[in-house]
């Protein structure tokens, strides 16, 4: 054994790393620490000259480690060699490296078999290559059985030539078999076995190759090499049958490269044409009307018309009734005026048919006017519209006329009268349109009701992304139905305690309310109890969501609709008898049940039922009408959701047979998504719509399909714009598959739906582009067309209870553009302080900020802008109110010059100065109003005089 000398003990790799450090230190400090490693270093050398610089004892600290290498090496070798050759004592270096060499080779050799899959041919020949690096005599430990693999397979790969070239018979063609060999030799054997029958075997080639010219590409040939089961032939070429008919039909239409995305740009230039349309038809309207108006400023004999008519305006109509001013003056007021509003009874009263004919009438809610009455404004017309819906309001009278012979004949004929206009129209057979389309209802459940108990399932809703939770909700009020008098007094406070509930909360007082009752008497009981809530409690917001709360009964909510509709039965078991009354109101009549589908369909988001009986309590077979059998049914629903609703539709229901969607579904079920499939209750369905992973009671994707839903719709609007646009508007987040891109390219689809599932909501974008500016032209009794007075607004009524945030929102939405100084005077009018000290300035901007208002600078003064207000966008200017020149933003400045030029033509700087400031209702000009008015034209960049 080598002695260990002490150098060995160094710790080289430590001192080399403070070297290293000792690098980045300063002067002194890598002076101080160069001298303590080489004392340290030092100890281990008897010569110390040879460590005078850095540099040496880098170099020394290096040798040292190389040392210890060595002789670390060594010691591995010794010890291998002791341990492999114990026997033979010890070998040379030489014969170690042969050796090594060996066990490489042999390991390189184990590791390719353990890759080699079976007896597969497409396995031997990468071996066989392998194989032939080593040479002839391998040097490994098997050297003699690799020497005779690669003997052996040259000889098979010799007489496998021979066998190509007489027999076309490949040994190497690939078989799906785990042993090949074993594969290929039981082929030989059945082969030989079956020689008599050889000549049939040709024939059977002949014909294969004869057939695979007629037949799909690919199908004859896999099922010689083996791949494709007798069994499996038929399925096998319808298949491949249908997939060719499919591709030539998609390439006959030109749908082969079908990319969503082109689709997509060209769906967003329909809805531009659209849109343009739209208003060019309006447009072209207004000129066709207000082409035949009369000159305001021009002169009329005093037997015109004209004039005459102006006089009666004047005067208004004094000693004329409105029939004769139409008989006298009519043809003027249809040119002025060629669409009338008026109702049945109105037109029969006051325009004469004899001298006065409209091109088309029309008529709405058709279910509510008598015949008799619409008989008169019929006549007026060319041509009748007449809509309406059997399954609401019937007319508000229910006497019902008959004509009958003497009652003594007994050949007497009866007639009667039908209820109303559409009845009679769709029973002489009119021709008839449908109009299928829901819009109103924000959540599908708020339809669906009606849709399957009036309308049998044929009103095409929308589903929204919270379909899966009911917005129809029942309350139960345990309150007690007052017969004689016909009011629900726990109703009535529980309607009118979520109404306050409902106006104090900051989100739900954004949604306005609609409160619907059985009967007026308990319409009357909550208005007055809301009347003395509003006397108590002034704050109160009167108009939630920007509507007044309106409190109606069956008989005339027809026609209105709110966000939120609270729905009082009022009906219930008396708490002294414990029985039910089965009269139900004006529900009880004939045809009553119409009345419940008006009032149940008058809600937008939500409705919340409040009810004083359960449906089991409706004992709807002992009623006469089939009223209470829907009441019944409508509390049930609100109690349970659609569970409870017939499934007897009359469009067929999706998903009975196979789609491509299905197999979409099962690629996202894959990757471990949620997939609901043919999501919403009407024939208008979402094809797949995937959940929210952390909220799975909502859809985080809906996906639509070109599908045979899509194909029936009739037209491209339906089709692209108006169901897809609907489900945006209810929140959805979107995606288009078509079913030649799946086909196509499956892996990529389902990449581009995995895509979109990260990304957010596309929200309408803050950078609209900004309308360009229309000015109508002045006239002389309106010289200047664009000015308008400034809101005038009593701050002292705002709630100083109020958030910061939102009384600056309510001065920004009435004010804005409004400058700084001007907003800080309202807030201190309002909190009635005397200064605004820099802290609570500080607060003010930090609100601004928090609700995203813009500051836009002029003449070094500062204004506030909403976001939803452009500045480009400005098209008047407001004067009074108590502003200075300065709190007028330039945008308003500009308007006014445009006027002021239009009107006078150019004028020199100081003379436009003193109109604009006459204008906006100054008197006296001073220095810093004139600086400001300057620096606007200044901007504006006029050709003064």
């Amino acid at each position: 054994m080598l002695s260990i000398p002490s150098i060995y003990n160094l710790n080289e790799e430590n001192l080399l790393s403070r070297l290293d450090k000792a690098k980045s230190l300063g002067f002194f400090s890598r002076y101080k620490e160069y001298r303590r490693i080489k004392k340290e270093v030092s100890l281990f050398i008897k010569d110390k000259s040879i460590i005078k610089k850095e540099i040496s004892i880098r170099n020394f600290l290096q040798l040292v480690k190389e040392t210890k290498e060595k002789k670390l090496a060594y010691e591995s070798i010794n010890g291998f060699a002791s341990f492999s050759y114990k026997e033979e004592g010890t070998k040379s270096l030489n014969d170690i490296k042969k050796d090594f060499e060996i066990c490489k080779n042999t390991i390189s050799l184990l590791s390719n078999l353990e890759n080699v899959s079976g007896c597969s041919s497409s396995s031997f020949s990468p071996l066989y290559s392998f194989f032939s690096s080593f040479g002839v005599n391998p040097s490994c430990l098997y050297d003699e059985y690799v020497a005779s693999f690669i003997s052996n397979f040259e000889e098979l790969k010799s007489k496998n030539e021979d066998l190509k070239q007489k027999y076309e018979f490949d040994v190497f063609t690939p078989i799906e078999s785990d042993v090949y060999f074993d594969s290929v030799l039981n082929s030989l054997h059945k082969a030989i076995n079956d020689k008599e029958r050889f000549g049939e075997w040709v024939k059977l080639l002949i014909a294969i190759d004869e057939a695979s010219l007629y037949l799909p590409e690919g199908l004859l040939t896999n099922y010689k090499n083996g791949k494709i089961d007798e069994n499996e032939l038929e399925p096998c070429f319808n298949c491949a049958l249908f997939y060719q008919i499919m591709v030539s039909s998609l390439f006959e239409e030109d749908l082969l490269s079908l990319n969503s995305n082109e689709i997509e740009n060209k769906i967003v230039k329909y809805k531009e044409a659209i849109d343009e349309f739209k208003t060019l038809s309006i447009k072209e309207t207004a000129y066709s009307i207000t082409k035949n108006f009369p000159n305001e400023n021009g002169h009329y004999a005093n037997s015109s018309s004209i004039y005459q008519l102006k006089k009666l305006i004047a005067t208004n109509g004094r000693g004329k009734s409105l029939r004769s001013i139409f008989d006298l003056y009519g043809q003027t007021i249809f040119n002025l005026t060629p669409c009338f509003l008026m109702s049945p009874l109105s037109l029969a009263q006051f325009i004469d048919p004899s001298k006065h004919h409209f091109d088309l009438v029309i008529f709405d809610e058709a279910s509510q006017i008598p015949t008799s009455e619409a008989i008169g404004a019929i006549a007026r017309g060319d041509s009748c519209i007449i809509a309406g819906d059997q399954q609401q309001m019937p007319p508000t009278n229910f006497f019902n006329a008959t004509l009958s012979f003497s009652s003594t004949n007994d050949d007497a004929i009866n007639y009667d009268d039908l209820e109303s206009l559409l009845d009679d129209a769709i029973t002489l057979g009119l021709p008839r349109h449908r109009l299928t389309y829901h819009y109103r209802s924000h959540h599908e459940s708020l339809i669906a009701f009606s849709n399957n108990k009036f309308y049998e399932n044929s009103l095409s809703t929308f589903p929204s992304p919270n379909n899966q939770i009911s917005a129809v909700k029942l309350v139960y009020v345990n309150g007690n139905y007052e017969m004689g008098k016909g009011i629900n007094k726990e109703e009535a406070n529980a309607i009118v305690k979520e109404v306050i509930r409902r106006l104090k909360d900051k989100e739900l007082v954004k949604h306005s309310i609609g409160v619907v009752t059985f009967n007026k008497k308990q319409q009357d009981l909550i208005n007055d109890l809301l009347d003395n809530a509003f006397n108590k409690d002034s704050s109160l917001n009167r108009t939630p969501g920007g509507e007044e709360i309106f409190i109606k009964n069956l008989e005339n909510v027809q026609g209105d609709e709110r966000d939120c509709i609270l729905f009082s039965i009022c009906f219930g078991p008396n708490k002294k008898t414990n029985t039910m009354s089965l009269n139900f109101g004006p529900l009880s009549r004939e045809k009553g049940e119409r009345r419940l589908n008006v009032a149940v369909s008058r809600a937008r988001d939500e409705m919340i039922v409040f009810s004083s009986c359960l449906p089991s309590a409706i004992k709807s077979n002992l009623c006469k009408n089939e009223g209470a059998e829907y009441l019944k049914a409508f509390l049930l629903y609100a109690e349970k959701g659609s569970s409870c609703l017939s499934n007897d539709y009359s469009w067929s229901i999706k998903g009975e047979k196979t789609s491509f969607s299905s197999y979409l579904a099962l690629n996202l079920t894959k990757l471990g998504y949620k997939v609901d499939t043919n999501v919403g209750t009407s024939s208008f369905k979402v094809d797949l719509a995937i959940k929210d992973p952390l909220d799975p009671s909502r859809y985080a994707l809906g996906i639509l399909t070109d599908d045979d839903t899509y194909c029936s719709l009739p037209t491209c609007l339906d089709r692209n714009v108006i169901g897809p646009d609907m489900l945006i508007s209810l929140h959805w987040k979107l995606i288009h598959v078509f079913s030649s891109e799946y086909i196509d390219h499956p892996n990529v689809v389902v990449d581009r739906i995995v895509k979109s599932l990260s990304e957010p909501i596309a929200l309408p974008s803050k950078n609209k582009k900004a309308p360009s500016l229309v000015f109508t032209k002045a006239s002389p009794s309106n010289p200047y067309p664009h000015k308008k007075e400034y809101p005038l607004v009593d701050y002292s009524m705002v709630n100083v209870n109020s958030s910061l945030s939102g009384i600056i929102s309510s001065i920004l939405s009435i004010e804005a553009p409004i400058s700084d100084e001007l907003l800080k005077k309202r807030l201190r009018n309002i909190y009635k302080i005397g200064r605004i000290s820099p802290q609570k300035y500080q607060i003010i901007l930090s609100r601004l900020k928090e609700i995203g208002a813009t500051p836009i600078d002029f003449d070094n003064i500062t204004y506030w802008w909403p976001s939803s207000l452009l500045s480009s966008s400005i098209t008047s200017y407001r004067v009074g109110e108590d502003r200075s020149m300065v709190d007028i933003p330039y945008e308003e400045l500009k308007v006014c010059i445009q006027d002021i030029v239009d009107l006078q033509g150019r004028l020199t700087i100081d003379d436009l100065c003193k109109e604009v400031l006459h204008l906006f209702g100054f008197e006296a000009l001073t220095e810093r109003s004139k600086k400001h008015i300057k620096q606007a034209i200044l901007k504006l960049g006029l050709n003064l005089a």
